[in-house]
């Protein structure tokens, strides 16, 4: 039987000679693969990206060598895989991208085969071979993973650059867009609890004395039985709480009553109680995305409660209670949780209030305060922050009356209590702090400067608050900071590293020359708040 013509193709079309079927002509951007014939970008104009495997144009990938190039080297060096090289059209011998180039391995690994975040303490091991530390910190392999170059590529472009390079330091003083109504405070929890009558012997704890360290950690005693009985593997299941309101339970350890706010990228927060707990501990369980910089987060919380607020060697970060990671197939925005403990705000709320601005005492003591907690981070903590705006430092109230005791490169030194205790979150975007430069570690502390100047030098609400002096100082004080960007430090080695001798030099050159009187001071006092000395290295 003779077969039947074939009908022409429209102008739009062309004839795919496997098929025979009329299909849509490329676009001019793209050329016809002549294996699979499918439309696949030009090779001749596109590279391979070394990280994604993925054709990108050669000029996207020049500005990802600029923003990568430690990243870039250290593939180029492993793999020795060509950036620039396009592959060319030579007929039947050219594959088609959509196939892995074969002599090219990803050195990234899939967020996927990331085990779950929730690491026990006892599993961290410092990448530093020192005996006498006494903290181990998390692992090179778990923090190779968290911030894989492929992973890191993506967060690169949101990044601040450092104050050396051209315009960074004005990029740095753009007041930030964050909203404090982005973030959930133990004064929203509270207001969606119904209970008005709390037993009195738990007021003390709740109310007048709940946030010193030592109450904080009896808290944190008190939930962990409880909260101990989540697996590292559990998920969320959907459960209504009275009647009509939808909300998640886990195996009825924790209920998450209700959504606090509005959801957002960065995940949802949920009141949350616990069955059969006497008393009203007000909690909140943020339920996000399972992706890299939520597990660092996590990961770098969790090493913060176990190793440094148990101990009682710093007062200045939050805890997480605990964290679940779920292994079955359910949307990823709700597999990872944690539950954290609470701030009462955060420092942007603080800066907008004038009886706040107008005590110049108060003032240089939040600013030493945020100086401290970036030092503690860094040197204890061993990562530099990288996004100190005034949303990712948080307070606690406070209530204490005496000294708090430092210690910092063999000398005590002791700061005067006030009114807040501040504390520095959220660490998505934190890396080793062995890989950065000066420039980068002194960022941490150049930034968030600005955020206690006024209106015309910085992030403040008001043109004449702080008092022109206050602000005067503070801007000197910011200068300071940019001129140790640029000092040459003797060559870092283990026992003096970058960020020590940095904060060793903001002690010497700004908290003791600047310091109102009787505030930061070197001679013991009679009231000393703590038995143990805070810890900054």
């Amino acid at each position: 039987m003779p077969t039947k013509p074939l009908k022409s193709c429209s102008n739009m079309k062309e004839r795919n000679p496997i098929t025979k079927r009329c299909v849509r002509k490329c676009k001019s951007n793209r050329v016809r693969d002549i294996n699979t014939f499918k439309c696949i970008k030009d090779p001749l104009n596109h590279v391979v990206n070394p990280i994604t495997e993925r054709y990108v144009k050669s000029t996207y990938l020049k500005n990802i060598e600029k923003k990568q190039q430690r990243i870039l080297q250290t593939i180029r060096k492993t793999h020795k895989s060509p950036l620039h090289k396009s592959p060319s059209l030579k007929g039947s011998s050219y594959k088609s991208p959509s196939l892995k180039v074969s002599s090219y391995k990803s050195p990234s690994l899939k967020v996927s085969s990331y085990k779950s975040p929730s690491l026990k303490v006892s599993s961290y091991k410092s990448p530093i071979s020192n005996s006498s530390s006494r903290l181990a910190y998390p692992a090179t392999s778990i923090r190779q993973s968290l911030s894989s170059p492929k992973l890191s590529l993506s967060k690169s472009s949101d990044k601040k650059g450092s104050i050396n390079s051209p315009n960074s330091a004005k990029k740095l003083s753009r007041t930030p867009s964050y909203k404090s109504s982005s973030r959930v405070f133990s004064n929203d929890v509270l207001k969606n609890m119904k209970v008005k009558k709390i037993q009195s012997f738990l007021r003390d704890k709740l109310n007048i004395n709940k946030n010193t360290l030592i109450n904080r950690i009896n808290r944190y005693n008190l939930l962990k039985p409880k909260l101990s009985l989540l697996k590292d593997d559990d998920c969320l299941e959907v459960k209504i709480f009275n009647g009509n309101m939808s909300g998640y339970t886990i195996r009825n350890i924790i209920n998450l009553e209700k959504l606090i706010g509005s959801k957002s990228r960065y995940g949802a927060i949920y009141l949350t109680s616990i069955p059969n707990l006497l008393g009203i501990y007000p909690i909140a369980t943020k339920v996000m995305k399972f992706d890299s910089d939520n597990v660092r987060e996590v990961d770098i919380m969790t090493f913060i409660t176990n190793k440094i607020i148990l101990k009682r060697l710093s007062r200045h970060f939050l805890m997480i209670y605990n964290t679940s990671n779920c292994t079955k197939k359910i949307p990823l925005k709700i597999r990872l949780i944690s539950v954290n403990e609470l701030a009462d705000g955060d420092l942007k709320m603080l800066v907008t209030k004038r009886d706040v601005l107008e005590d110049d005492e108060l003032m240089f003591n939040l600013l030493f305060q945020t100086y401290i907690s970036v030092a503690t981070f860094q040197n204890l903590v061993k990562f530099v922050h990288n996004d100190t705006h005034f949303g990712n430092f948080l307070y606690q109230k406070n209530n204490e009356i005496g000294y708090y005791h430092y210690t910092f490169n063999g000398n005590d030194y002791y700061l005067k209590s006030c009114k807040y205790n501040i504390i520095i979150f959220d660490y998505g975007f934190a890396e080793r702090i062995e890989e950065q430069n000066i420039a980068t570690i002194n960022d941490d502390y150049f930034k968030i400067t600005y955020a206690f100047m006024n209106k015309k030098t910085g992030w403040g609400n008001y043109k004449d608050l702080p008092k022109d002096n206050t602000n005067k100082t503070i801007l000197d004080i910011s200068t300071k900071i940019f001129e140790m960007s640029k000092k040459t430090y003797q060559p870092p080695s283990r026992r003096s590293p970058l960020q020590r001798t940095l904060f060793i030099d903001i002690i010497e050159n700004i908290f003791l020359k600047y310091t109102p009187k009787d505030m930061f001071i070197t001679e013991r006092p009679a009231n000393i708040l703590n038995e143990i000395p805070f810890r900054i290295e």
